[in-house]
């Protein structure tokens, strides 16, 4: 399979799939999510998260599923199930058989299948048979239902350009159609990668309540956090605040800012000082266990905060060329505490 290209791209994308609609646009394209978010901890799950994007995104991602159907609400694909302490995805209604889509461009790093005993198991081309058993491309099975965990047949996508360093996560479904060996797991936004079905859940298999279940995550080397994908995926939950819309965002995504760009990275810096204060005062009096569990989250979020320090100065420096009249005269440097840039240690002023 040769990597797709520019025509390919323009040729798979077609019509029908979501394109956020002009509130969303305007909202999107602003500073939304400027402002660095911390990482959260879930002591009962164990997972660490972010409310809301970690680096600023240019826009929402594209819809996982074509805009057409009884669960089309409006512009965006109705949510059965979305984002909870205990819950953290989004479940898409679906039929069966549905496409499902590359919601932005980049490399498939896993297609295959989750298994109770072994985990997450590499299956190219992996899909279920109408008991849902887990069958190899040339028919053999590979597991049966009774070992299909959770998550049933999955796909993971590494995304690239406006969505560089975030990966979505597709469970639940029947088919998968694509690679992911390189150089054939390159995919473009809109690209059918698989089918919908019934594949996981409690019992592993049930075709009677199918749905796409979506995780998004923020990758920094080898660590993964979980994003909230209400804030970044376009989906229609409702009667519930966190869930988009065609007429814009909910009210609980962190929105358009009050203040200047420079403002905000400023205040951001100043929360992070202050969290790793209280982090420091909260390390005394714990055990050896509790101190353990303290190191590695502190990891976590030392390796996470400093790729989104790198999203924030590539941000900032957009939000520099884009000032009218700009020029530059010397050496130019970031200054994260005051949030302004300096040319030979002159400041410029708040973006």
């Amino acid at each position: 399979m040769a990597e797709p290209t520019a025509n390919d791209a323009a040729a798979v994308v077609g019509t029908g799939l979501s394109r956020i609609a002009a509130g969303q646009a305007t909202l999107a394209n602003s500073d939304v999510n400027a402002q660095q978010p911390a990482i959260a901890y879930d002591p009962v799950t164990k997972q660490a998260f972010y409310a809301t994007a970690p680096v600023p995104v240019k826009r929402l991602f594209a819809s996982p599923l074509e805009l057409k159907g009884p669960y089309v609400r409006g512009s965006v694909r109705g949510i059965d199930f979305g984002w909870t302490t205990t819950h953290r995805a989004l479940d898409y209604q679906v039929a069966l058989d549905e496409p499902v889509l590359a919601m932005g461009d980049g490399a498939v790093v896993f297609a295959g299948y989750q298994s109770k005993k072994l985990g997450l198991v590499n299956v190219e081309f992996a899909r279920s048979d109408a008991k849902g058993n887990i069958l190899a491309q040339n028919g053999d099975v590979l597991a049966p239902t009774s070992d299909v965990g959770t998550g049933g047949i999955a796909l993971f996508i590494l995304h690239s350009g406006d969505f560089e360093g975030y990966r979505t996560e597709y469970y639940n479904l029947g088919s998968i159609s694509v690679s992911a060996t390189a150089p054939a797991n390159v995919v473009v936004e809109g690209q059918t990668i698989g089918k919908t079905g019934g594949t996981g859940g409690p019992s592993g298999f049930s075709t009677k309540q199918p749905h796409l279940s979506l995780q998004i995550s923020f990758t920094s080397g080898t660590i993964s956090t979980l994003v909230a994908p209400t804030s970044i995926a376009p989906n229609a939950w409702p009667g519930h605040q966190d869930s988009t819309s065609g007429t814009g965002l909910s009210n609980s995504v962190v929105m358009a800012p009050s203040a200047a760009f420079g403002a905000q990275v400023a205040a951001s810096f100043a929360t992070n000082m202050l969290m790793s204060s209280d982090r420091g005062t909260s390390l005394q009096n714990q055990g050896t266990t509790d101190l353990k569990q303290s190191q590695a989250r502190a990891a976590t979020y030392v390796q996470q905060t400093a790729n989104a320090r790198l999203g924030t100065l590539y941000a900032a420096t957009d939000a520099f060329k884009a000032q009218p009249n700009t020029s530059v005269t010397g050496p130019m440097v970031f200054d994260f505490e005051r949030g302004v840039w300096l040319i030979n240690g002159v400041d410029q002023g708040p973006l």
